[in-house]
């Protein structure tokens, strides 16, 4: 898996680690300064609003309904997308 290093944070690039990435500070909860860091690091690496979505999504079982919107909601916050 490569990395790549802008304005100081390195960003995996792989759906792998960023999924990792992402997922873990949904689930931590708590972590929405955290979460609108690396989704912004995330678009700046090239990963597309609906790849974020998806990712969250997909955990969804695992990090709980609750959550998932609060990570849904920094997404859209982040990107600039409110449909």
């Amino acid at each position: 898996m490569a990395q790549q290093r802008q304005k100081g944070v390195v960003a995996l690039v792989g759906a792998g680690g960023i999924g990792v990435a992402i997922a873990r500070r949904v689930a931590q909860g708590g972590c929405e300064a955290q979460l609108r860091g690396h989704t912004a690091a995330n678009v700046q690496c090239g990963n597309t609003r609906e790849f974020l979505i998806q990712v969250v999504s997909n955990n969804v079982p695992f990090i709980g309904y609750p959550r998932s919107l609060n990570a849904l909601a920094v997404i859209e916050e982040v990107t600039g997308k409110h449909e």
